[in-house]
């Protein structure tokens, strides 16, 4: 299954997967280097993204996200369709910080 990768200046990183079916999908974060403040991951459908990077209301999966963490792990069952996990530095401005984001989907 291709991810695609997404950056942004603002300090974020998206990664994108797709799902043909419904499956159960792991999302882990890792936080490496300046995350001593946390940061955020969300999962959003592909769509969504688009809103995501013009900061205009977006909508988001709840269960798998992670506000002002270090480290992040949850395990859910996704519908069919495109998804991106995002890694946002929200909380230390001054430094670029360094995650490690592993995407496992159940090949069922």
């Amino acid at each position: 299954m291709p991810i695609s990768n997404t950056a942004d200046a603002d300090g974020w990183q998206a990664r994108g997967f797709s799902l043909p079916s419904p499956r159960p999908v792991q999302i882990a974060a890792q936080g490496i280097k300046h995350t001593d403040k946390g940061f955020r991951v969300l999962l959003m459908n592909s769509a969504q993204l688009e809103n995501f990077k013009a900061k205009k209301e977006f909508r988001h999966i709840p269960s798998f996200e992670g506000l002002k963490i270090r480290s992040y792990s949850h395990t859910g069952e996704l519908p069919a369709g495109s998804w991106v996990a995002v890694v946002a530095n929200s909380e230390n401005i001054i430094n670029s910080m360094v995650a490690k984001l592993k995407i496992v989907v159940d090949s069922k």
